[in-house]
């Protein structure tokens, strides 16, 4: 990374709310999180795993618990277990905690499990691609007829400092008469240049139900600007009956423009509800705000 750091965007309410303690498990109308906290060294990548004791996973996320200027950004957020199993177990992530700030973070890693499911419930779909080095790009995972999408995530195989971050891990909405983001789960990954010219080796996992029908869930979406050299959270609560049962979030843009994932998590310390996402628009020349969609889907 060439380019320069500047300038601090941390709301202390939210801050303290991420940095408090929270229970290793905690349950909601038929699911409940598994939550494992972990130590990410200052340069250097981490990865972590929260598994479902009980029940089946289907969707998950990462908490980093820092601020833009410690530069922690996503790596991997995906289906399975640590040492590249993928299954419906329990989630995995990698987070790559850029050279510099204040040293070692805490992250949390969480995944999102199902009671009452059996593993034929769910069926994991992927599909790999490749974003060359200087470049970003990304894929979609689809589910098929008489499924939908409830959870999902990506991996690369950036090793730090390689600097391969996920700039967007959502689900979306194809082509077909409905406007429900259901259809599947886009990711898409920023490749830094690294020197060594490597390219990045992406899969897309979207997590489909097969067991519910789709009007059963909501999928909310929110947008906000982040301004340059800054990071912004976009919270997206369900209704007061409903429970969250996964989310994403969907920062797209051109490669120059710097757009990483710093946090992507159902926010149980500040809310039951609640799916919060952050993301840190990297200093670049144009000095322009961008857009980050937030997803919560719930049931």
């Amino acid at each position: 990374m060439g380019r320069r750091r500047r300038g601090v965007s941390w709301a202390v309410g939210l801050a303290l709310a991420l940095g408090a303690l929270v229970p290793a498990a905690q349950a909601f109308g038929g699911y409940h999180y598994e939550i494992e906290t972990f130590t990410a060294n200052d340069a250097a990548q981490t990865g972590e795993e929260a598994t479902c004791g009980s029940g089946v996973a289907i969707g998950g996320g990462v908490s980093a618990v820092s601020p833009y200027a410690e530069g922690v950004y996503v790596n991997t957020s995906r289906p399975g277990t640590l040492g590249g199993s993928v299954n419906k177990n329990g989630w995995t992530i990698y987070v790559d905690n850029y050279v510099g700030g204040t040293g070692a973070r805490t992250p949390r890693v969480y995944a999102v499990c199902d009671d009452n499911a059996e593993d034929s419930d769910y069926r994991i779909r992927q599909e790999a691609f490749t974003v060359p080095d200087n470049a970003e790009g990304g894929k979609a995972a689809k589910c098929r007829q008489g499924e939908f999408a409830v959870g999902g995530g990506a991996t690369t195989s950036g090793f730090y400092p390689d600097e391969q971050y996920l700039s967007t891990s959502a689900p979306f909405d194809g082509p077909d008469p409905d406007k429900r983001p259901g259809d599947g789960w886009r990711a898409e990954i920023n490749n830094d240049e690294d020197g060594a010219g490597d390219e990045a080796a992406g899969v897309v996992y979207a997590i489909c139900d097969r067991k519910h029908d789709p009007s059963e869930f909501r999928y909310v979406r929110k947008t906000r600007k982040v301004p340059d050299g800054e990071q912004k959270f976009r919270l997206v609560s369900c209704k007061g009956s409903e429970t969250l049962v996964g989310g994403g979030v969907r920062s797209r843009s051109a490669y120059e423009h710097g757009l990483y994932i710093n946090t992507s998590f159902p926010n149980s310390a500040v809310s039951p509800s609640l799916w919060s996402a952050a993301v840190d628009n990297y200093d670049t020349p144009d000095d322009k705000a961008r857009k980050i969609t937030t997803t919560a889907i719930c049931r």
